[in-house]
């Protein structure tokens, strides 16, 4: 239910649109796959490897991300250990643009 809102939330907004957090599933999911129905990319196609989140001290599984609309161009994704979470957090540098330059 929360991928289908935000899919509908990002279609009526004509701004820039970042999304991002803990989805608590994998990149396969339907949630994921709502999100990605709405336009927006995953940043992490500029990561490497698998970009694997949880568990913080051994993470083997991808459940938090970062996505992007046309607007936005992804340059650098990462994983950072983080002092404040029992996850990963996902670092990621993008760049400003207008859709269709």
């Amino acid at each position: 239910l929360q991928g289908k809102a935000v899919r509908q939330i990002v279609a009526q907004d004509k701004l820039p649109s970042i999304v991002g957090g803990d989805l608590n599933t994998g990149s396969s999911s339907r949630a994921v796959k709502h999100v990605l129905k709405a336009g927006l990319g995953d940043v992490w196609a500029v990561g490497e490897g698998s970009g694997a989140t949880a568990p913080a001290g051994n993470p083997r599984h991808r459940i938090d991300f970062v996505f992007h609309d046309a607007w936005l161009v992804p340059l650098q994704a990462v994983t950072l250990r983080s002092a404040y979470s029992d996850h990963f957090a996902v670092w990621s540098r993008l760049d400003l643009r207008q859709p269709g330059c």
